[in-house]
């Protein structure tokens, strides 16, 4: 849904998030074209056979401060499919 923000809200949110994190860790899990968020905004994105381009399933992780992002794969945009690159054996913060 973040693609339906504009761009200083999506600002806005990812700050709140953070803020969030002082207390709490905060895992926040996207599927977004790319571009869309920022922390993946380096990613390119596969097409699939029908010539549908992917979204970007990605992991941004607040903890105190602290912000760490990992990509997770790529999927449909509507959830036909998923295409996992996150490394399995890297545990995540807890």
């Amino acid at each position: 849904a973040a693609a339906y923000l504009a761009p200083h809200r999506r600002v806005e949110f990812h700050d709140r998030l953070a803020a969030a994190s002082t207390t709490r860790p905060v895992a926040w899990i996207s599927a977004e074209a790319p571009g869309v968020i920022d922390r993946f905004a380096g990613v390119s994105a596969p097409h699939d056979a029908r010539g549908t381009q992917a979204s970007v399933l990605g992991l941004v992780y607040y903890d105190g401060g602290t912000v760490t992002s990992e990509l997770l794969g790529f999927v449909h945009p509507h959830g036909s499919w998923i295409d996992w690159r996150a490394n399995t054996a890297t545990p995540v913060p807890s």
